[in-house]
């Protein structure tokens, strides 16, 4: 039997949420679908957030108002308890990547509601509903959900040919090149720039002071300790 079936382009939380209450609809309903999940670095649901091994990178919002599922607000807090996590007021988010990926799963019904994990780049839509990915495949589906996340930031004139620049920081080994004790600086305020800072001024890295003002936004630099 041909399932009706949906793509979501996008495989971090947000891309992983929409597949976990699609497919709970679809069994509440008993309604057949078949769920494709996209994701191009094969991180389903985990994304750039939660896909940081670092366990000083903490969620941004306490553990009791991060529940996967909305008609079940506990539902991390008792996943946490099962599962033997201490379940204190900001969990680190690779935890919260853990719980994501095991709603996910339990969120498949086999053979009516299939889940499929497809690791691969999209670069296009066409306008009957299929997904174009860069590997030359082709897929077609019923509806397309696009929850792509955040676009990577606009290069600074100068900057992207400096030797120790670096675009990504949640790429792969991306800081061991700069966690060498010489001042960095990070543009910007966000958490990225928290989980940056908690990662290079790690010990034995680990004085921190405010930078200069600066036009572009406020700045962060991180020196090693002074000898003593």
């Amino acid at each position: 039997m041909l399932l009706p079936s949906v793509i979501i382009v996008g495989g971090g939380a947000s891309g992983a949420l929409t597949a976990i209450h699609l497919l709970r609809l679809a069994r509440a309903t008993g309604t057949p679908v078949a769920v494709t999940l996209i994701d191009q670095g094969g991180r389903h649901a985990l994304g750039q957030a939660y896909s940081t091994t670092d366990p000083h990178h903490l969620l941004n919002t306490r553990v009791e108002r991060m529940s996967a599922l909305d008609d079940e607000p506990d539902h991390l807090l008792a996943w946490a308890r099962t599962t033997g996590v201490h379940a204190y007021d900001y969990l680190p988010r690779a935890i919260y990547g853990r719980y994501l990926r095991e709603v996910l799963a339990a969120a498949e019904d086999l053979p009516t509601r299939p889940l499929h994990r497809v690791t691969a780049a999209a670069v296009a839509l066409d306008a009957d509903h299929a997904v174009r990915l860069a590997d030359g495949r082709r897929m077609a589906a019923d509806a397309v959900v696009l929850a792509l996340g955040n676009g990577s930031p606009a290069p600074l004139p100068g900057v992207a040919a400096h030797p120790r620049h670096i675009a990504d920081p949640w790429a792969p080994g991306a800081l061991t090149g700069i966690d060498d004790g010489a001042p960095v600086l990070v543009l910007g305020t966000g958490l990225t720039m928290v989980d940056v800072a908690l990662t290079v001024t790690r010990t034995p890295w680990c004085t921190r002071c405010p930078g200069a003002p600066s036009s572009l936004a406020r700045t962060w630099y991180a020196r090693p300790c002074p000898s003593r």
